[in-house]
Protein backbone atom coordinates (compact mmCIF):
# COMPACT_ATOMS: atom_id res chain seq x y z
CA UNK A 1 0.00 0.00 0.00
CA UNK A 2 2.81 2.36 0.91
CA UNK A 3 4.48 1.65 -2.43
CA UNK A 4 1.23 2.46 -4.24
CA UNK A 5 0.79 5.75 -2.36
CA UNK A 6 4.42 6.64 -2.99
CA UNK A 7 3.91 5.95 -6.66
CA UNK A 8 0.81 8.16 -6.78
CA UNK A 9 2.58 11.02 -4.99
CA UNK A 10 5.59 10.72 -7.29
CA UNK A 11 3.32 10.70 -10.33
CA UNK A 12 1.49 13.83 -9.15
CA UNK A 13 4.77 15.58 -8.41
CA UNK A 14 6.17 14.74 -11.84
CA UNK A 15 2.91 15.91 -13.42
CA UNK A 16 3.08 19.23 -11.56
CA UNK A 17 6.70 19.76 -12.60
CA UNK A 18 5.81 18.91 -16.18
CA UNK A 19 2.87 21.35 -16.16
CA UNK A 20 4.99 24.18 -14.77
CA UNK A 21 7.81 23.50 -17.20
CA UNK A 22 5.31 23.71 -20.08
CA UNK A 23 4.38 27.27 -19.11
CA UNK A 24 6.48 30.19 -20.33
CA UNK A 25 8.08 31.65 -17.21
CA UNK A 26 9.86 34.97 -16.91
CA UNK A 27 11.09 37.46 -14.34
CA UNK A 28 11.83 41.15 -14.61
CA UNK A 29 11.81 44.59 -13.10
CA UNK A 30 11.65 48.28 -13.82
CA UNK A 31 9.97 51.49 -12.74
CA UNK A 32 6.47 52.92 -12.64
CA UNK A 33 4.33 56.04 -12.20
CA UNK A 34 1.32 55.80 -9.89
CA UNK A 35 -1.49 58.09 -8.74
CA UNK A 36 -4.71 58.42 -6.78
CA UNK A 37 -6.57 61.51 -7.96
CA UNK A 38 -9.77 60.54 -6.17
CA UNK A 39 -9.71 60.24 -2.39
CA UNK A 40 -5.95 59.98 -2.37
CA UNK A 41 -4.34 59.16 0.95
CA UNK A 42 -7.51 60.08 2.84
CA UNK A 43 -10.87 61.14 1.40
CA UNK A 44 -14.23 61.88 3.09
CA UNK A 45 -17.40 63.71 2.07
CA UNK A 46 -20.43 65.00 3.97
CA UNK A 47 -23.79 66.36 2.83
CA UNK A 48 -26.73 67.67 4.87
CA UNK A 49 -29.86 69.32 3.45
CA UNK A 50 -30.95 70.66 6.86
CA UNK A 51 -27.55 72.28 7.43
CA UNK A 52 -27.39 73.32 3.76
CA UNK A 53 -23.80 72.24 3.40
CA UNK A 54 -21.67 69.88 1.35
CA UNK A 55 -18.02 69.18 2.11
CA UNK A 56 -15.32 67.11 0.47
CA UNK A 57 -11.81 66.61 1.77
CA UNK A 58 -9.14 64.58 0.00
CA UNK A 59 -5.39 64.21 -0.41
CA UNK A 60 -4.77 63.31 -4.07
CA UNK A 61 -1.26 61.99 -4.60
CA UNK A 62 1.19 61.24 -7.38
CA UNK A 63 4.41 59.31 -7.24
CA UNK A 64 6.45 56.45 -8.57
CA UNK A 65 8.77 53.66 -7.64
CA UNK A 66 10.50 50.44 -8.57
CA UNK A 67 9.02 47.03 -9.24
CA UNK A 68 9.87 43.39 -9.86
CA UNK A 69 7.59 40.78 -11.39
CA UNK A 70 7.28 37.04 -11.93
CA UNK A 71 5.27 35.96 -14.96
CA UNK A 72 3.68 32.60 -15.77
CA UNK A 73 2.05 33.26 -19.17
CA UNK A 74 -1.48 33.87 -17.87
CA UNK A 75 -0.61 35.49 -14.55
CA UNK A 76 1.79 38.07 -13.18
CA UNK A 77 2.82 38.50 -9.55
CA UNK A 78 4.38 41.87 -8.79
CA UNK A 79 6.15 43.54 -5.91
CA UNK A 80 6.71 47.30 -5.86
CA UNK A 81 7.98 50.07 -3.62
CA UNK A 82 6.04 53.34 -4.02
CA UNK A 83 7.08 56.86 -3.00
CA UNK A 84 4.29 59.43 -3.22
CA UNK A 85 3.07 62.82 -2.05
CA UNK A 86 0.11 65.17 -2.36
CA UNK A 87 -1.62 68.30 -1.09
CA UNK A 88 -4.70 68.48 1.14
CA UNK A 89 -7.79 69.71 -0.74
CA UNK A 90 -10.97 70.91 1.02
CA UNK A 91 -14.11 72.05 -0.80
CA UNK A 92 -17.28 73.40 0.86
CA UNK A 93 -20.61 74.35 -0.69
CA UNK A 94 -23.17 76.39 1.26
CA UNK A 95 -26.20 78.31 -0.05
CA UNK A 96 -25.14 77.39 -3.56
CA UNK A 97 -21.70 78.94 -3.18
CA UNK A 98 -18.61 76.74 -3.41
CA UNK A 99 -15.37 77.64 -1.68
CA UNK A 100 -12.19 75.66 -2.19
CA UNK A 101 -9.65 76.16 0.57
CA UNK A 102 -6.11 76.88 -0.54
CA UNK A 103 -3.87 74.96 1.79
CA UNK A 104 -0.17 74.41 2.20
CA UNK A 105 -0.66 71.14 4.07
CA UNK A 106 1.10 68.34 2.23
CA UNK A 107 1.40 64.62 2.88
CA UNK A 108 3.88 61.99 1.79
CA UNK A 109 4.28 58.28 2.23
CA UNK A 110 6.04 55.08 1.28
CA UNK A 111 4.19 51.90 0.42
CA UNK A 112 4.83 48.26 -0.45
CA UNK A 113 2.59 46.95 -3.23
CA UNK A 114 1.81 43.27 -3.79
CA UNK A 115 -0.20 42.56 -6.94
CA UNK A 116 -1.70 39.50 -8.62
CA UNK A 117 -2.89 40.07 -12.19
CA UNK A 118 -4.50 37.66 -14.61
CA UNK A 119 -3.59 38.21 -18.26
CA UNK A 120 -4.54 36.89 -21.68
CA UNK A 121 -1.66 37.05 -24.19
CA UNK A 122 -2.53 37.77 -27.83
CA UNK A 123 0.35 37.40 -30.30
CA UNK A 124 0.31 40.24 -32.84
CA UNK A 125 3.57 39.14 -34.46
CA UNK A 126 6.68 37.12 -33.67
CA UNK A 127 8.01 40.12 -31.71
CA UNK A 128 4.89 41.68 -30.18
CA UNK A 129 2.35 40.22 -27.74
CA UNK A 130 -0.60 42.24 -26.40
CA UNK A 131 -2.33 41.24 -23.18
CA UNK A 132 -5.50 42.55 -21.48
CA UNK A 133 -5.01 42.23 -17.72
CA UNK A 134 -6.97 42.58 -14.48
CA UNK A 135 -6.52 41.74 -10.81
CA UNK A 136 -5.83 43.11 -7.35
CA UNK A 137 -3.08 45.16 -5.76
CA UNK A 138 -2.73 45.47 -2.00
CA UNK A 139 -0.88 48.65 -1.01
CA UNK A 140 0.63 48.45 2.47
CA UNK A 141 1.52 51.90 3.82
CA UNK A 142 4.91 51.58 5.51
CA UNK A 143 5.30 55.22 6.56
CA UNK A 144 3.36 58.47 6.18
CA UNK A 145 3.63 62.06 7.38
CA UNK A 146 2.16 65.49 6.81
CA UNK A 147 3.72 68.95 6.81
CA UNK A 148 1.79 72.05 7.87
CA UNK A 149 3.06 75.47 8.91
CA UNK A 150 6.63 74.37 8.30
CA UNK A 151 6.36 71.46 10.76
CA UNK A 152 6.36 67.79 9.80
CA UNK A 153 4.47 65.18 11.81
CA UNK A 154 4.72 61.41 11.32
CA UNK A 155 1.67 59.17 11.43
CA UNK A 156 3.24 56.89 14.01
CA UNK A 157 0.56 56.96 16.72
CA UNK A 158 2.56 59.44 18.82
CA UNK A 159 2.45 63.17 19.52
CA UNK A 160 5.41 65.41 18.67
CA UNK A 161 6.78 64.93 22.18
CA UNK A 162 6.69 61.13 21.86
CA UNK A 163 3.57 60.38 23.91
CA UNK A 164 0.84 58.04 22.60
CA UNK A 165 -1.73 59.89 20.49
CA UNK A 166 -5.33 58.76 20.98
CA UNK A 167 -7.43 58.54 17.83
CA UNK A 168 -4.73 59.58 15.37
CA UNK A 169 -4.24 57.15 12.49
CA UNK A 170 -1.04 55.18 12.08
CA UNK A 171 0.66 54.73 8.73
CA UNK A 172 -0.73 51.20 8.43
CA UNK A 173 -4.28 52.57 8.63
CA UNK A 174 -3.82 54.01 5.14
CA UNK A 175 -3.18 50.55 3.65
CA UNK A 176 -5.76 49.68 1.03
CA UNK A 177 -6.93 47.21 -1.60
CA UNK A 178 -7.01 48.21 -5.27
CA UNK A 179 -8.89 46.56 -8.13
CA UNK A 180 -6.97 47.20 -11.35
CA UNK A 181 -7.43 46.49 -15.03
CA UNK A 182 -5.75 47.59 -18.23
CA UNK A 183 -3.48 46.44 -21.01
CA UNK A 184 0.17 45.54 -21.47
CA UNK A 185 2.56 44.78 -24.28
CA UNK A 186 5.59 42.52 -24.58
CA UNK A 187 8.14 43.49 -27.23
CA UNK A 188 10.92 40.99 -27.79
CA UNK A 189 14.37 42.55 -27.71
CA UNK A 190 16.06 39.16 -28.20
CA UNK A 191 15.29 35.48 -27.70
CA UNK A 192 15.43 35.99 -23.93
CA UNK A 193 14.86 39.69 -23.24
CA UNK A 194 11.64 41.66 -23.71
CA UNK A 195 10.31 45.15 -22.97
CA UNK A 196 7.01 45.30 -21.06
CA UNK A 197 5.02 48.58 -20.80
CA UNK A 198 1.70 48.30 -18.93
CA UNK A 199 -1.08 50.82 -18.31
CA UNK A 200 -3.59 50.14 -15.51
CA UNK A 201 -6.62 51.98 -14.17
CA UNK A 202 -7.40 51.24 -10.54
CA UNK A 203 -10.26 51.71 -8.07
CA UNK A 204 -9.25 51.89 -4.42
CA UNK A 205 -11.50 50.57 -1.66
CA UNK A 206 -11.81 52.60 1.54
CA UNK A 207 -8.96 52.23 4.03
CA UNK A 208 -9.24 51.90 7.82
CA UNK A 209 -8.44 55.56 8.44
CA UNK A 210 -11.29 56.68 6.17
CA UNK A 211 -13.77 54.28 7.77
CA UNK A 212 -12.78 55.48 11.24
CA UNK A 213 -13.10 59.13 10.19
CA UNK A 214 -16.56 58.53 8.73
CA UNK A 215 -17.69 56.90 11.99
CA UNK A 216 -16.33 59.83 14.03
CA UNK A 217 -18.02 62.41 11.80
CA UNK A 218 -21.40 60.68 12.15
CA UNK A 219 -21.35 61.29 15.92
CA UNK A 220 -23.41 64.43 16.53
CA UNK A 221 -24.10 64.99 12.83
CA UNK A 222 -27.61 66.02 11.61
CA UNK A 223 -29.96 63.08 11.16
CA UNK A 224 -30.09 63.61 7.40
CA UNK A 225 -26.34 63.81 6.98
CA UNK A 226 -24.77 61.58 4.34
CA UNK A 227 -21.16 60.89 5.27
CA UNK A 228 -18.98 58.62 3.15
CA UNK A 229 -15.44 57.97 2.08
CA UNK A 230 -14.38 59.44 -1.27
CA UNK A 231 -13.70 56.86 -3.95
CA UNK A 232 -10.02 56.44 -4.70
CA UNK A 233 -9.01 55.89 -8.31
CA UNK A 234 -5.97 56.50 -10.45
CA UNK A 235 -3.57 55.40 -13.14
CA UNK A 236 -0.47 53.24 -12.96
CA UNK A 237 2.01 53.20 -15.83
CA UNK A 238 4.77 50.58 -15.62
CA UNK A 239 7.79 49.95 -17.82
CA UNK A 240 9.99 46.91 -17.22
CA UNK A 241 12.54 44.62 -18.77
CA UNK A 242 11.82 40.90 -18.58
CA UNK A 243 13.98 37.79 -18.92
CA UNK A 244 12.53 34.50 -20.17
CA UNK A 245 13.54 31.51 -18.06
Amino acid sequence: MKKVLAGVVMGLALGAVSAVSAVDLSVGGGGFFASDFGGGLLGVSAKSASADIEMKQSVPWYGGGIQVFFDAAYAEIGLGLTFAGGTLSTERTRAGETVKDDTSTTASGTGLNISVLGKYPIALSDAVTLFPTAGIDYATCLSASYTSGGKTHDFDGKTDDGNPSEGEPKAGDFSSLWIKFGVGLDYNLSDKLFLRPTVLYGIRLANKSENDMVDDMKVGAPSDAEINSVLGHGLTVKVGIGFKL
